[in-house]
């Protein structure tokens, strides 16, 4: 009897010593990735969800680390030009492409994607970007095209997945114009129907009818210095057919600097600049300041009957706790000006509404010692390996979106439940461009932004707004190295007319 309990006790001893060392040898293999995200809301989401992950690749051990904006990019670019590797994966700025790609520093996805068994195809037919045409345009998954490829494709190869993507909406009151009296008064006055306006001559017309101060005004929005005022207008300008530099949506152009020229002062861009600052009288006052977070305030209040906001402020707009006017919100397109030049800078379709492309996506550094682990984080932040409850509870919980057409048609989703996300869908697959990709950009929207909100509150003409913006991003340029300091400003007559609109080559 003894002996069988002391072979019993041996027996046990033997297997948790055996399971001790399976543990720590598990523990031994980790590999121990360090990642740098910015903090915001749908990355605190994505952190608290790092147990899924680390279940999911039990060999992998994250350690995350984020940050505020004024500090990303520094962090980011330290650690590259140390070479050090500190960070295996970073969440990039989408404009910051071209200096990340462009300088190396980032690694080309393409074979770790292939090797993952996903689907990536490339069309040299259709090319990319939009009104410039130089590389094959990306497919990849159910990836929303053009972002995918605003975020990600440098001269054809793939260097970033989306993240975290942004866009605004128009936000309206279907209280308000649902209502039969206001549907009355609107024809009387404007002899056509009430509607959601779908040109910015519409826009007018019913921010304008809505306005009655001081309880409600048509529309809440904003020129607040740089980010807010450069974004606000250029939501305007692109459907216009202006655009802020020569090379447009593409890149700065390496073997031609004039290509490189700013041409925010044309005739389209002024034209479009007379009508933003139209729209001040119908806004409440204060809102050359505003933030964003003050937009969505008054809208909340029931002060406005219009909002263009950025879409991760649906969260916000339909929390009853926060928002008096949850519950009655609809979401649409932004107008667009069916009278646009066709050969336009940007390369929009004259009618069509656009805002401005925010959001991150991640990408790879090329110094990390832990690229296939690198890899497979890459994968799932992007949503792109994670399984469809995972995706639906990072959507939920963060009240964020994703770069993957499919994360827009669940419906259980609050976003897909209020009508946010299938015109957030719609806004990303068709209606989107982008901020001018140099490493700049920050002081872009400044510059810009500065002139913007000073054309607004009336201190300077628009032409006389946009043609000091021409000359401090000429001077950015130079600056950066875009322009030789030889080269004076000039209007690049080889690729933009004098009236704003594209020279055809």
């Amino acid at each position: 009897m003894q002996l069988k309990r002391k072979r019993r006790w041996i027996g046990l001893v033997l297997c948790m010593g055996m399971s001790l060392f399976l543990t720590s040898s598990i523990a031994l293999a980790q590999t121990r990735i360090r990642v740098l995200m910015l903090t915001s809301p749908a990355m605190l989401a994505l952190r608290d969800m790092l147990p899924k992950f680390e279940t999911k690749y039990p060999e992998i051990k994250v350690a995350w680390e984020d940050t505020a904006y004024a500090d990303i990019h520094t962090k980011e670019m330290n650690d590259f030009i140390a070479h050090t590797g500190r960070y295996d994966v970073i969440q990039m700025d989408n404009p910051w492409l071209s200096e990340y790609a462009g300088g190396g520093f980032v690694e080309n996805l393409e074979p770790w994607i292939k090797k993952a068994g996903l689907s990536l195809q490339k069309d040299y037919i259709r090319k990319w970007p939009p009104g410039v045409e130089t590389s094959p345009t990306i497919y990849l998954e159910d990836e929303i095209v053009p972002v995918l490829n605003f975020y990600g494709n440098l001269d054809g190869n793939l260097y970033a997945l989306p993240n975290m993507p942004g866009v605004q909406l128009l936000y309206y009151r279907k209280d308000l114009f649902e209502d039969e009296a206001e549907k009355v008064k609107f024809m009387s006055e404007y002899g056509y129907e009430l509607q959601v306006p779908k040109t910015w001559k519409q826009f007018l017309d019913v921010v304008k009818f809505f306005t009655r101060p001081p309880k409600l005004y048509g529309l809440t929005w904003s020129a607040g210095k740089g980010n807010m005022a450069v974004q606000n207008y250029y939501n305007v300008a692109w459907s216009w057919g202006a655009d802020c530099l020569a090379f447009g949506q593409g890149f700065p152009d390496p073997d031609d600097p004039i290509h490189n020229m700013p041409i925010c002062n044309s005739p389209i861009g002024i034209k479009a600049l007379e009508f933003f600052c139209s729209l001040k009288p119908f806004m409440p006052p204060g809102v050359a300041a505003y933030e964003w977070a003050e937009i969505t305030s008054d809208f909340c209040e029931g002060k406005a009957a219009i909002m263009l906001q950025w879409s991760v402020f649906v969260r916000d707009v339909e929390d009853s706790t926060k928002s008096k006017v949850a519950g009655k919100i609809g979401y649409a397109l932004l107008p667009g000006k069916p009278d646009a030049p066709v050969n336009n800078v940007p390369g929009i379709v004259p009618g069509e509404g656009y805002a401005s492309l925010g959001g991150w996506a991640v990408v790879m550094n090329k110094d990390s010692k832990n690229k296939e682990a690198a890899w497979k984080f890459i994968g799932w932040a992007s949503c792109l390996l994670m399984t469809h409850n995972e995706m639906m509870e990072y959507l939920e919980v963060g009240g964020t979106n994703t770069g993957r057409k499919s994360g827009y048609l669940i419906p259980e989703t609050t976003g897909y439940k209020v009508g946010r996300y299938p015109i957030e869908l719609e806004m990303y697959r068709g209606h989107i461009r982008r901020r001018p990709a140099i490493a700049e950009e920050v002081e872009y929207e400044i510059i810009v932004g500065t002139e913007v909100q000073k054309a607004f509150i009336g201190n300077k003409t628009p032409k006389q707004a946009l043609d000091d913006a021409a000359k401090a991003m000429y001077e950015l340029m130079v600056r950066g190295g875009y322009i030789p300091e030889d080269q004076p400003l000039v209007w690049p007559t080889k690729y933009v007319n004098l009236d704003g609109t594209r020279a055809v080559r």
